[in-house]
């Protein structure tokens, strides 16, 4: 086995170990030595917490998480906030309120296309109904999209079938008459600009943004990957070392009891509940005598 690096197999648990050449040693292997030395070399290790469902949180959003009457992960992130491993920031931004009904101008067959558009309060998000007549068969599309400060907007129809297609354009108002400069078609890039005439609103709606990001001491020790972060949360703490039994002249396994002592992070991110399990421990005999730890798994 390899003295310098412990395998380790705790994914569930995301307990990472590793053995250098300062690993704790005995001369007599017995189950109160053995929990010496599964013990000291635990004493190093940290209790690392996922973190995947949480970092879906840290991003822009109008969600506060601060605000009182939080549940789940949301009440996590808004302990986090108030124990200082969370920062948060806020930005008040303007909106253009696109709302009410648009038309398109009618082909020489008199095939168009009717909008009906709705911002919902406190948000930038564009939804509504696109009607196109042309003929006997006239689809109804769903239609979603968002807005931006500039009157910039992008929006999807979404067809019965689950096909969709992606409209980009820009809001604008003169006098009482509004227009949707309709510049591209996702499906049809080459298709010619058109414009969606309907009535102007005359109206703004202010959107709070909240921004929300671990705080750099504790983003820089993240690891893992974009799938399964994370990061220290305590260390491990050795109970109960029994069944030691050699495996062969030169090597001796057992199994140990373990439980986390969480820092206030982890304590946060484990919701107070104090995790723990069982492991098991394999010991090599170096050519002087020496036993020394040369895996060790935590379950």
């Amino acid at each position: 086995m390899n003295t310098k690096n412990c395998k380790l197999f705790a994914a569930a648990l995301l307990l990472v170990a590793g053995l250098s050449a300062g690993c704790s040693s005995n001369k007599e292997l017995t189950e109160s030595s053995a929990h010496d030395m599964v013990a000291d070399y635990s004493a190093n290790e940290n209790y690392n917490v996922p973190i995947g469902d949480l970092t879906r949180y840290l991003t822009k959003t109008t969600d506060d998480y601060s605000a009182s009457g939080q549940a789940g992960l949301r009440e996590t992130v808004a302990k986090l906030i108030e124990g200082g491993f969370v920062s948060e920031t806020t930005e008040t931004l303007s909106y253009p309120r696109i709302e009410g009904h648009f038309v398109s101008p009618a082909s020489p067959n008199g095939s168009h296309d009717e909008y009906d558009f709705e911002m919902a309060p406190g948000t930038n998000d564009l939804s509504g109904s696109h009607l196109i007549y042309q003929g006997s068969f006239n689809p109804r599309e769903t239609i979603t999209g968002q807005v931006e400060p500039d009157g910039s907007v992008e929006f999807h129809d979404t067809t019965g079938d689950g096909t969709w297609e992606v409209e980009h354009g820009a809001y604008v108002e003169d006098g009482d008459v509004a227009r949707i400069n309709v510049a591209m078609l996702s499906s049809f890039p080459h298709y010619p600009p058109f414009v969606l005439t309907g009535k102007a609103s005359h109206q703004k709606t202010s959107v709070v943004w909240h921004e929300y990001h671990l705080v750099p001491e504790l983003a820089s020790k993240i690891e893992g990957n974009s799938a399964a972060p994370y990061a220290p949360g305590g260390r491990i703490k050795i109970g109960d070392v029994s069944g030691l039994h050699l495996l062969n002249d030169v090597e001796a396994s057992a199994q140990f009891q373990w439980e986390a002592s969480l820092d206030d992070f982890g304590s946060i991110i484990e919701g107070g509940q104090t995790p723990k399990g069982n492991g098991e421990v394999v010991f090599g005999k170096k050519p002087d005598g020496e036993w020394v730890i040369t895996s060790i798994t935590y379950q």
